[in-house]
């Protein structure tokens, strides 16, 4: 299940684009996979992000950040197993494993180290 913040397609396995928003079809199939055992990775925990609109500056227009969506796939699918949620970027349980130890990686290869 992927969730991408910024992106109008995510294909996390090199295939083709994936569908350019969430509907009805994606979220069902989503549903299924994790009822039938398939693990939840989340991007980060957060339930909202700022959108702001020079327009309108006196409104806040929050838009569901990638939390809303894990927490509405656990409800949906009864995923209650702690162990086949996953939350791999900034804030989540797993950030240090995925997120930055990739990161400093990174910086080490780039620095010469």
């Amino acid at each position: 299940v992927v969730y991408c913040a910024d992106c109008d397609s995510a294909a996390p396995d090199g295939g083709p684009p994936g569908p350019p928003s969430f509907n009805e079809q994606l979220m069902n199939h989503a549903v299924w996979m994790l009822a039938n055992g398939a693990t939840l990775v989340g991007s980060a925990p957060d339930d909202f992000t700022a959108n702001l609109d020079p327009e309108f500056p006196q409104l806040r227009l929050w838009l569901p950040g990638p939390g809303t969506f894990v927490s509405w796939l656990q409800q949906a699918s009864g995923l209650r197993d702690p162990s086949r949620i996953r939350v791999v970027g900034k804030g989540g349980g797993d950030a240090g494993e995925f997120m930055f130890g990739e990161a400093l990686r990174m910086l080490r290869l780039q620095a010469g180290l």
